[in-house]
């Protein structure tokens, strides 16, 4: 009541509390295809240790930038060693030296948008520690598909050029890759 009284407007901001499938053919029921509002909440939570060797974050937001350097930073595990605990976990709820557990390799992550890279949501200064972080930051582009190995596995994100026509993307033809 007292906010109603002095102020015109209360504007409550929560923040994206859910992440939207990409509307793709191959995201649906993939495995290794996650939102990245799932996948900031199970970093943060401890559940997500390493990454892919290659990360495709699909956005232009600042929530894509976040999951673009902590895909990064968390690296590839490339080697577990056994762990001093006596049930053989690397990390559960006790505190362990993962630094001595783990052997990481880097982690190749792209982020894309159907914006040009000027227009994109995210802060030009995320945008700036990105790029100096080793993100690959490509706009003007459109995911078109999700690409699977034999197993049902996301291998790869078909992609194309794209022009935004108010705010629909429109795929350039002949610019597939």
């Amino acid at each position: 009541e007292e906010l109603d009284k002095a102020f015109d407007a209360v504007f409550w901001a929560l923040g994206a509390q859910q992440g939207r499938p990409l509307p793709i053919p191959g995201w649906e029921g993939t495995d290794n295809c996650i939102n990245g509002i799932e996948f900031l909440d199970a970093f943060n939570k401890g559940w997500v240790v390493g990454t892919a060797k290659k990360v495709v974050v699909v956005g232009g937001g600042d929530t894509s930038i976040d999951v673009a350097s902590v895909a990064r930073r968390l690296g590839n595990i490339t080697e577990a060693k056994p762990a001093a605990h006596p049930d053989g976990t690397v990390i559960d709820w006790a505190a362990h030296d993962s630094a001595g557990l783990l052997t990481r390799a880097g982690v190749k992550a792209t982020l894309t948008s159907l914006f040009p890279v000027e227009q994109m949501t995210a802060a030009e200064h995320e945008r700036e520690d990105a790029k100096r972080e080793g993100i690959d930051i490509q706009g003007g582009v459109m995911p078109l598909e999700v690409i699977k190995n034999d197993k049902g596995v996301a291998i790869g994100l078909k992609m194309c050029k794209c022009e935004m026509k108010g705010n629909v993307p429109q795929p350039i033809e002949g610019t597939e890759y």
